[in-house]
């Protein structure tokens, strides 16, 4: 994924339609990072977010939530 590669949607997480996320998942290679700057904008409830969570991890991909006020940042 190139340097900077920056998918916006303008749609909620709620929407199951997200094009740039969408975008983002397919082009994201193992030992790149995923940065969220809020988790409810990768999804609004449990079920999805940990699809999206485990198949990262599943892919060698690092997540990061740089604004989660206790700091938790998973890795693979």
């Amino acid at each position: 994924m190139p340097l900077g590669f920056n998918p916006q949607d303008r749609l909620s997480g709620a929407s199951a339609e997200r094009p740039g996320l969408a975008r983002a998942l397919e082009f994201i290679h193992p030992g790149d990072t995923l940065v969220v700057w809020k988790l409810d904008q990768l999804g609004r409830s449990l079920p999805p977010l940990l699809e999206i969570v485990t198949n990262l991890k599943t892919r060698g991909v690092q997540f990061r939530l740089p604004h989660q006020s206790n700091g938790y940042k998973p890795t693979p």
